[in-house]
């Protein structure tokens, strides 16, 4: 299956006597074992662990799991679901096995439709415009983000690392998404200034995935949130972050989407890597390594359509269109 050479022989470059896990859910046993089998093709060593329906939520990831992250070289790990309660234990997972160097991709939401569609991709391309979008946001200072929904927010990234996503997960000790294709950088946290309008989607529901319904209108102030409007999924959003406390409420990430293939579905794995839209995420930016330094309890991303994006006075992108080809 091509999602699965992608996988293993274009993304995470696996090699003939690497030490591989493969971490699903009960949901994803069969899409797992195609991972296994392609791992063991070539030449990889394979430990397969199932998390069924059963145990969840998954409050801890057992401390046999996790002893062995200086024994392994990648982190494969997909589920179909994941909960709001769980979300701290994978932030954990993902320190962990970074810092002992473990290479790791990760998922949500994850399914055959995602699979034989953003996951079958051609990732040398988007590798190719990934690269270069990144080369035109490296070494920048002041963002301004605008959009016909109605964001407008301002804010710095001097000094902060701009990360590329390109689905090539090929260095010791890094973490990204699979399906890929974005390139994102956390704003410093005290900087942000203005609106951003979620009006594609956002997900805060372990189960229930969608489009927005009603836009989601957040009201930023020196990089917290000061408002959240709008309507249900509005109400939703405030419970969620009062919920998990401190950091909740600060900016913690721009990215822009460079996969051809990604659709907008309601799913933050597909949805934030669509071609065409940006991101804003609130939350935690250190557990998730993005160069960030707000730790959280949640980390949660809305989608912004047709974005017109401004670098230190240049412009990157225009409703949604790249300036360069």
């Amino acid at each position: 299956m091509k999602w699965a050479r992608n996988v293993v022989r274009t993304c995470m470059d696996i090699k003939a006597g690497e030490r591989v896990q493969v971490w699903v859910d009960e949901p994803l046993i069969g899409q797992g074992l195609v991972l296994v089998r392609e791992i063991k093709n070539v030449g990889g060593e394979t430990l397969f662990i199932v998390f069924p329906d059963s145990i969840r939520p998954i409050e801890k990831f057992p401390e046999t799991l996790s002893a062995t992250s200086r024994e392994t070289d990648v982190l494969i790990w997909w589920f179909n679901k994941l909960t709001t309660s769980e979300h701290p234990a994978i932030l954990s997972t993902i320190a962990r096995f970074t810092g002992d160097g473990a290479r790791m991709a990760g998922a949500i939401f994850i399914d055959d439709d995602v699979l034989e569609n953003e996951m079958s991709a051609d990732y040398s391309e988007i590798s190719k415009r990934t690269e270069k979008l990144a080369n035109f946001i490296k070494g920048g200072k002041d963002v301004h983000l605008t959009a016909p929904g109605g964001t407008d927010i301002k804010f710095s990234i001097e000094g902060r690392e701009c990360f590329v996503d390109s689905g090539f997960i090929h260095k010791k000790g890094i973490f990204r998404n699979l399906p890929a294709g974005e390139v994102f950088v956390a704003p410093v946290e005290e900087s942000a200034n203005g609106v951003v309008v979620f009006d594609k989607s956002i997900v805060l529901d372990e189960i229930k995935r969608g489009l927005l319904k009603t836009p989601i209108t957040l009201s930023f102030r020196n990089g917290k949130v000061l408002k959240i409007e709008g309507g249900e999924e509005a109400a939703k959003l405030r419970k969620t972050v009062e919920e998990a406390g401190k950091g909740a409420d600060v900016i913690a990430e721009l990215g822009i989407g460079t996969n051809h293939c990604a659709r907008l579905m309601g799913n933050p794995m597909t949805d934030e890597k669509v071609l065409g839209t940006a991101h804003i995420a609130i939350g935690d930016n250190v557990h998730i390594p993005i160069g960030g330094k707000n730790e959280a309890k949640t980390h949660i991303d809305g989608i912004i359509g047709e974005p017109t994006i401004v670098v230190d006075g240049k412009t990157i992108m225009t409703k949604g269109k790249f300036v360069f080809s």
